[in-house]
């Protein structure tokens, strides 16, 4: 018979967080389980679709994620609809979700920027700078 401590312990080495994407000035990991990252060692708890969506922007930073990728994803939008008419209504549960994720991860040094009409891309504080701004602060 195990001792509710040992169990406690067993638990908690089982439930480790994945590491996640290498992106350069940030220490990212996750728990998918829990639909939560862990970026520069703050906890970030997210809902379903969020935590998929920063999953598809963290994968293709600063290159943009298209529109199908969220719309299509089942874990994001289980019940999307290829119908056109539905096309509009589904593109604005994707802004909806981007101005909530971007609220979310502003304060670790990302943005989500919309490219127009074809998707969003995640850019990193390193990478709004342009190369002329870092060599004028050194």
């Amino acid at each position: 018979m195990t001792t509710f401590r040992e169990e406690n312990r067993r638990d908690r080495n089982s439930s480790m967080p994945g590491s996640g994407p290498a992106l350069p000035g940030h220490s990212i990991q996750f728990y998918e389980d829990q639909h939560t990252w862990i970026i520069d060692h703050v906890l970030l708890p997210c809902t379903l679709a969020e935590y998929h969506c920063l999953e598809l922007l963290f994968e293709h930073a600063n290159a943009c994620v298209p529109f199908a990728s969220f719309l299509n994803h089942p874990k994001i939008f289980p019940t999307a609809n290829a119908d056109a008419k539905d096309a509009k209504q589904e593109r604005l549960r994707v802004a909806y979700l981007m101005s909530k994720l971007r609220a979310k991860v502003w304060a670790f040094g990302f943005d989500i920027a919309s490219v127009w009409n074809i998707g969003y891309m995640l850019l990193s504080e390193a990478q709004k700078r342009s190369p002329s701004e870092g060599a004028a602060s050194s």
